[in-house]
């Protein structure tokens, strides 16, 4: 398995905000800062892949979309539950890429061998998989949104 385009994002608010306005417009404004993290991520890793191809997304995290779970717990809106939802990366991800394969995976530490094996058994039905590794800011850290790409040998 060959791995291309490493990339790693480690963003303030501030940051992720205009970075997302300047790559996609007003398309994600709605969306929580999980899956914006995921999808800016994802998006700029994959054009510096410059691979092309049907598309696994295998994205694993510790504490998923934390803001919009504690804002979905203060109050219930439509779009603040939607947020909370880690695997809506993903399925956005097919809007503008192949999106034949998605999942969030949870563990309390990142294993990217984990990962990585995970994706050679996802190689058999993808022609490529994005592994991500993303967390929202929390105790002076910044955003991280960490990506890179699968693809098979020869």
């Amino acid at each position: 398995m060959m791995l291309l385009a490493p990339t790693r994002l480690e963003l303030s608010a501030e940051e992720l905000t205009r970075q997302v306005r300047e790559r996609f417009g007003p398309e994600l404004r709605r969306l929580g800062t999980f899956t914006q993290l995921c999808l800016l991520g994802a998006d700029t890793c994959l054009e510096a892949s410059a691979t092309s191809g049907n598309l696994g997304v295998l994205l694993a995290t510790a504490h998923g979309a934390r803001s919009a779970v504690q804002a979905a717990l203060e109050e219930v809106m439509p779009f603040t539950f939607i947020a909370t939802q880690t695997h809506l990366a993903g399925a956005l991800l097919a809007r503008r890429h192949p999106v034949v394969r998605a999942a969030c995976v949870y563990q309390d530490t990142e294993d990217r061998e984990g990962l990585r094996r995970m994706a050679q058994a996802w190689l058999g039905a993808c022609e490529r998989v994005a592994l991500g590794w993303v967390e929202e800011a929390s105790g002076g850290v910044p955003h991280l949104s960490r990506w890179e790409v699968a693809l098979r040998d020869g």
